[in-house]
């Protein structure tokens, strides 16, 4: 995630407005949540021509043409090991 954030210059994950895949300010419960599961979903044209500015630090990469959200996948050890199959598996 720390990676991700470098490359794309916006909020870490621990940041209010640090979700990758959705606008909304996070919510601090002894750490910073994400409580709400209908967010709107971030897209590529908005984080191009970045309108969320309490996510975005910087623009290196915007300018290229790739998708900023589309193109960075989420990775599988903090959706799923450390996610919600943890999450079932201590239930």
């Amino acid at each position: 995630m720390l990676q991700r954030a470098l490359i794309k210059k916006v909020k870490y994950h621990t940041g209010y407005s640090g979700c990758h895949r959705c606008i909304q300010r996070g919510v601090w419960l002894d750490k910073v949540t994400f409580p709400e599961t209908n967010a709107t979903l971030r897209t590529d044209p908005p984080f191009t021509s970045m309108m969320d500015e309490k996510h975005h630090l910087g623009t290196p990469l915007s300018r290229m043409n790739i998708g900023m959200v589309t193109s960075f996948p989420l990775d599988y050890m903090h959706v799923v090991c450390l996610g919600v199959m943890r999450r079932w598996l201590k239930f």
